[in-house]
C-alpha cells in the first residue's frame, strides 16, 4: 500500500480512561501521534479537536451519561477530521447512524491493536475501511429504524390527538369498551340509561373518526401502549 502524504494525528475519544490509555500506548508504539480525550462532553471533545492538527478521530459510540458518539461525527467532519467508530457492543443501527453522518468505517474494540492500526493507516492513505456493501447495509438499518420511529411518532400523535377530543365521561366509556364491557353493563355501572350510553358511544365514534367500537378500542389501546413505553 502506498500512502499519500498525511497527518498521523489520532485523537481517541473514549470515556473509559484505562481503555483509552492502553490504546493510545499501542498506537504510539506503532508510530502514530495518538492523543486521548476522556472528558466526553461534546464541547470538550470539539475544543480538543480544534486545538490539534486535523487527522483521524477514533470515536467510541458509548460516551457515558447517555451520550451517543454518533452525534459528534458531523461536527468533527466539519472541522476536517476523518472519523473511525470504535465500538464494543453497539447495535447495527447505531453504527449505521454514525456511518450516515459521515464516519469512514468502524472497528471493534475486541479486534486488537494491529487491526486498529491497519484501519487507521488504510484511512490515512485515502482508502476505504471495511466493506462498502456492509456499510450500506448498516446505513439502511439505521434509516429503516428512523422510518419506524417516525411512523410510531405519527401514530402516537394521532391517537393522542383523537382521544383529546373526548369528554372525561366518554374516556371512561371508551376504556370500558376497550376492556370488553357491553353498553348495558356500562349503563348499569354508571347508573344511567342504555340510551345515554349508546349516545355517548356514537359521540366517541364520531370524535375518533372511526366506524366501529373495535376501531375505537384500537385507538385507545394504541395510546395506552405509547404512554406505557414513554
Amino acid at each position: 500500500m502506498t500512502e499519500k502524504p498525511q497527518n498521523h494525528t489520532v485523537l481517541l475519544v473514549d470515556d473509559h480512561v484505562l481503555v483509552a490509555t492502553s490504546l493510545v500506548m499501542a498506537l504510539r508504539a506503532a508510530g502514530l501521534d495518538a492523543r486521548s480525550c476522556t472528558d466526553c462532553v461534546p464541547e470538550t471533545v470539539l475544543a480538543t479537536a480544534e486545538g490539534l492538527p486535523a487527522g483521524i478521530v477514533l470515536l467510541d459510540l458509548g460516551l457515558g451519561d447517555g451520550r451517543d458518539g454518533a452525534d459528534l461525527v458531523a461536527p468533527l467532519r466539519r472541522r476536517g477530521w476523518d472519523v473511525l467508530i470504535l465500538t464494543g457492543h453497539a447495535g447495527r443501527e447505531r453504527i449505521g447512524a454514525a456511518l450516515a453522518a459521515g464516519a469512514a468505517g468502524w472497528v471493534s474494540k475486541s479486534s486488537g491493536a494491529d487491526s486498529l492500526v491497519h484501519a487507521i493507516r488504510t484511512l490515512a492513505a485515502g482508502e476505504t475501511v471495511g466493506n462498502p456493501r456492509e456499510h450500506d447495509t448498516l446505513i439502511s438499518a439505521y434509516q429503516d429504524a428512523c422510518a419506524r420511529a417516525r411512523e410510531e411518532c405519527a401514530h402516537r400523535s394521532d391517537a393522542t390527538e383523537r382521544l383529546a377530543r373526548l369528554s372525561p365521561r366518554e374516556h371512561e366509556v371508551l376504556e370500558w369498551l376497550a376492556e370488553g364491557k357491553q353498553a348495558g353493563a356500562i349503563a348499569t355501572d354508571f347508573g344511567v340509561s342504555l340510551a345515554t350510553v349508546r349516545a355517548q358511544i356514537r359521540a366517541i365514534l364520531t370524535k375518533l373518526d372511526v366506524g366501529s367500537q373495535l376501531a375505537a378500542a384500537a385507538v385507545w389501546r394504541r395510546a395506552r401502549e405509547f404512554s406505557a413505553a414513554s
